[in-house]
């Protein structure tokens, strides 16, 4: 039989009827899922366990997941997503003519040829003011292979900071290449960078034996649609080492993009060292085979039954985020870190719980509690989206504040040691289940402390006391507040809202028509409750 272990973790157990195998003998079991339309959703990474040692997983290297089908879907032909069903969707694509392509990536606002190019024997001279050394550096970097050593004094690139003619973005650029050189205008160094991108999209590709570069004549004027242009890079899922992440940075620059959104923890791992709490990638940040989750997190994603293997466990060391950040602020992209709350996570959850019986056993109790995220006395039943049954904080412990103030406080100092104030940071919010908290002890007496009617209200309790935290801080003090909003994501029940231009922590259902002050109540744009309508605090 078939049973779920955590998570997306399953096991297959034989049952009363199944007669051992003798040597050499082999026995098939067949199973029916759900819908499968890709063969990456086919079971990855198994394992076997046996019972005089349930302890140790052995992982199975040569197997394979046979091709599949999937039924008609209403009268249309089934889609299984394979490599081979790949190959022929893409032997339908065509190459469009390369003259019809823009010649920089994304296609710039405006874009004039003319007459004539630029023909460097070598790498040009360069001239720019000092505010722009990095910004020379870096022209100096991608071109002078180009040349193999040549110098070329007759032509000139020139980088200055100035005003580009219609385009009142600071990334906004000019770049002009004409016989005599190179020129880069930018509103800001970010606008000058950013023309360096697009002259590196003009480069030909390089040719052995080439002697030198010619540039077509051209004037590029460019500015950004939008001014956030972000990636989200999940490291806590499936971690990824500092060199990929710095190679994510450099191909997110060559395409303009300047915000990199790193998702840094979840229920499967956490991947950022913070002083002091140890544990929080002694333990959370590794994955294996595991009875109780007590001193690595089970295996997620195919990681497999060896701890401390590539992908499945892995973390950033202080020093490595640093680089990262100072890497990130170099190609002028923001780094957005995320730390998940109060729900996916899972991994923090069980990372101080070791931590709590590891100070117990030493005699010292009370910093056993000063960190802990759940509560043993809380008999609450749940299940996340992904199938986790302990993986969302407890809003009414002290001890999930002075966590999340410590994790703060750190990240803040991470990025202040990097020279690269932290502007934003992102505090999770999603996925909270349906039946959290309702048997909390803590809750229940918060909440009656409080006249609280619904454990509802938590969430909003929860991320009131996440905003002081984070005012202590001037990036996110009330003096220079960005607007921001509040989106309770609430899964597994009808209560789901969204919460338009609000603060975290700014609104609650409460009973009656008006709000304090006889304003009106509003209704939440999803799924609201008969009788529940809402108010928002300015």
């Amino acid at each position: 039989m078939i049973e779920r272990v955590i998570g997306e973790l399953f096991r297959m157990v034989p049952d009363a009827s199944f007669k051992a195998l003798a040597p050499g003998r082999s026995a098939e079991f067949g199973y029916r899922t759900s819908l499968i339309g890709n063969v990456t959703q086919a079971p990855v990474g198994p394992y076997i366990v046996f019972d005089e040692n349930p302890a140790k997983g052995h992982a199975i290297s040569n197997y394979t997941a046979l091709p599949f089908e999937r039924p008609d879907q209403q009268g249309r032909a089934p889609r299984v997503v394979t490599p081979e069903a790949q190959y022929d969707r893409n032997a339908a694509v065509r190459d469009l003519p390369a003259d019809s392509l823009p010649p920089v990536l994304p296609t710039p606002r405006n874009i004039e040829k003319r007459e004539g190019a630029l023909r460097l024997a070598g790498l040009p001279a360069i001239t720019a003011a000092p505010d722009l050394a990095a910004e020379a550096a870096l022209a100096s970097a991608f071109l002078a292979p180009r040349f193999g050593g040549a110098v070329d004094r007759s032509r000139a690139l020139s980088l200055s900071v100035g005003t580009v003619d219609g385009q009142r973005s600071p990334e906004a650029y000019e770049l002009a290449v004409d016989p005599a050189g190179i020129r880069i205008v930018g509103n800001s160094r970010t606008g000058v960078f950013y023309g360096l991108q697009s002259l590196r999209s003009l480069l030909p590709p390089p040719a052995p034996g080439a002697a030198g570069i010619v540039l077509a004549a051209v004037r590029i004027v460019d500015a950004p649609r939008f001014g956030y242009r972000g990636l989200h890079l999940d490291v806590a899922r499936n971690f990824q080492p500092k060199a990929s992440v710095l190679r994510v940075l450099d191909l997110m620059a060559r395409y303009k993009l300047n915000v990199l959104h790193f998702h840094l923890t979840d229920d499967e791992g956490w991947r950022l060292e913070i002083p002091g709490l140890p544990e929080l990638t002694d333990v959370g940040a590794r994955r294996g085979h595991s009875l109780d989750s007590a001193n690595w997190l089970p295996p997620a994603y195919g990681s497999g039954p060896d701890v401390d293997r590539p992908f499945g466990s892995g973390y950033f060391s202080r020093s490595d985020y640093v680089e990262i950040l100072r890497y990130a602020a170099a190609r002028h992209i923001e780094v957005i870190p995320e730390i998940e709350m109060p729900g996916h996570a899972r991994a923090a959850i069980k990372a101080m719980d070791a931590r709590a019986r590891s100070l117990t056993a030493a005699g010292n109790a009370a910093a056993a509690r000063q960190h802990l995220l759940s509560e043993a006395e809380d008999r609450s039943a749940y299940k996340s989206v992904q199938d986790f049954p302990d993986n969302v904080m407890n809003p009414a412990l002290e001890s999930t504040y002075a966590f999340i103030q410590k994790v703060v406080d750190e990240v803040v100092a991470l990025h202040r040691d990097a020279g690269v104030p932290l502007r934003n940071l992102h505090m999770g919010g999603d996925e909270v289940p349906a039946g959290v908290w309702e048997k909390s002890p803590a809750v229940q007496a918060y909440m009656k402390a409080n006249g609280l009617a619904s454990v509802d209200e938590m969430w909003f309790a929860f991320y009131g006391r996440v905003e002081k935290i984070l005012e202590r801080h001037a990036f996110l003090s009330r003096a220079g507040r960005r607007s921001a909003c509040a989106r309770r994501g609430w899964t597994g029940g009808p209560r789901s809202y969204r919460i338009p231009g609000s603060r975290a922590g700014a609104g609650g259902p409460t009973s009656g028509t008006t709000c304090p002050g006889g304003a009106p109540k509003t209704w939440p744009t999803a799924s609201p409750t008969a009788d529940t309508r809402w108010c928002w605090r300015p």
